[in-house]
């Protein structure tokens, strides 16, 4: 039963994360001459992936503060609204309010992750 819970988070996780990196790679991408070649948006691809070391910085401290459960609740929760805001916004926003939310879905999504690795490990240790 444990088991198959971890299996839920970890499958969550993995569509959650991934999914929300290549939404974001896909707004970036500008198709410019309609050859299907992209012109990424390396710049604002940049900022966003700092967000992942600024969320793995912050679940450093709070995990431990509010525990394994809500820290990955809270952080796929939020990040997931996020990414929800940034596919709406996806064709209307600016570029600094669409760099800012792909900010703030990596760094949740970071957090998330992290939480995601340590509870693993602590549910299920490997034993040498």
């Amino acid at each position: 039963k444990l088991t198959i819970s971890i299996w839920g988070v970890w499958f969550g996780f993995t569509y959650g994360y991934y999914g929300a990196m290549i939404v974001i790679t896909r707004v970036f991408g500008k198709d410019i001459n309609g050859d299907s070649i992209p012109d990424f948006d390396y710049a604002s691809i940049f900022l966003s992936s700092l967000a992942e070391a600024v969320g793995l910085s912050i679940i450093i401290y709070a995990v431990d503060k509010i525990g394994r459960v809500w820290a990955q609740v809270l952080s796929y929760g939020i990040g997931g609204i996020f990414l929800f805001l940034f596919c709406i916004l996806a064709d209307t926003a600016s570029k600094p309010v669409l760099t800012s939310l792909a900010f703030a879905v990596r760094g949740f999504e970071m957090a998330g992750v992290c939480v995601t690795w340590v509870a693993t490990t602590e549910i299920l240790p490997t034993e040498i």
